[in-house]
């Protein structure tokens, strides 16, 4: 044991399909996250696109985050990605446990 604190990122994955469950490949996803109870507000992490499968990782970094509960929103916005359209906009929104300096 050294007593280091390592920075570890939250790593948010997911696939984007479309009403028929078919992958969207191509289009870009949005990801922030805000503690529940802090006082630092919404945090806005890397943007990503889906491969080929609709499959997307986004890398959020997690400075000086205490342990608690994060509430994390992806978006997938039909405007941003000119798909008005053909698809609507979604937004899912849940909550994960976050662990302080874990390993």
């Amino acid at each position: 044991l050294t007593g280091e604190v390592v920075s570890k990122p939250m790593i948010v994955t997911g696939m984007l399909e479309d009403e028929l469950g078919t992958a969207i490949a191509n289009r870009l996803v949005r990801v922030n996250y805000e503690m529940v109870n802090g006082q630092s507000g919404p945090v806005a992490c890397l943007n990503d696109v889906t491969n080929a499968d609709g499959e997307f990782a986004i890398t959020c970094p997690l400075t000086g985050v205490l342990a608690g509960k994060a509430k994390v929103t992806v978006t997938y916005s039909s405007f941003d990605n000119n798909d008005a359209y053909r698809y609507e906009n979604k937004t899912v929104q849940t909550e994960f446990a976050v662990f302080s300096n874990s390993t």
